[in-house]
């Protein structure tokens, strides 16, 4: 039986497009109000479990110093994914 790890270790690329794929999901519904709920920031953010990267980058842009990890080395090594570290 294969682990969690090893399952999004090897669905990596395919979750990096659905994720990066915008008005697909509840995501891009509330992205503008988790903007704006955010406001400008100049404190530090934790983003545990960040994935691809998607929230760390909406909290890195909103002016966060943002601080992302993520089990899965797969999903860290794409581009745009460099926030966040194993």
């Amino acid at each position: 039986m294969q682990g969690d790890s090893e399952h999004w270790a090897e669905a990596a690329a395919q979750w990096i497009a659905w994720a990066r794929a915008p008005n697909h999901d509840a995501f891009w519904a509330y992205r503008d109000a988790l903007v704006d709920y955010l406001g400008t920031g100049g404190g530090q953010a934790l983003d545990v479990g960040c994935g691809e990267g998607r929230a760390s980058r909406i909290l890195k842009t909103c002016g966060y110093q943002v601080t992302a990890i993520d089990p899965v080395a797969e999903l860290l090594k794409r581009p745009q994914s460099n926030i966040c570290s194993s």
